[in-house]
């Protein structure tokens, strides 16, 4: 599959039927792009969840030492968004 050059693009965005007209499995590319992204986005959250559970369960186990695993580990950046 070829690349689109910019300037098309921005002809594209103007006027979205060209794009399906002239390259009609674009769109179909964009649209799984898309899912896929937000599959992903979706999995980063899960992950962070359960890895901050992990720790405050650590933390909560009296068999583990001392160490307080949530504030040295946790994982504080922002969910990911779409």
């Amino acid at each position: 599959m070829a690349l689109i050059s910019t300037d098309n693009l921005r002809d594209y965005a103007l006027n979205p039927e060209l794009l399906a007209d002239k390259h009609p499995n674009t769109v179909d590319v964009i649209n799984q792009l898309q899912s896929i992204v937000t599959a992903l986005a979706t999995l980063a959250n899960e992950l962070k969840a359960d890895h901050n559970a992990l720790l405050a369960k650590l933390d909560a186990d009296a068999e583990v030492s001392d160490t307080n695993y949530a504030a040295s580990h946790a994982t504080s950046a922002a969910d990911v968004t779409i």
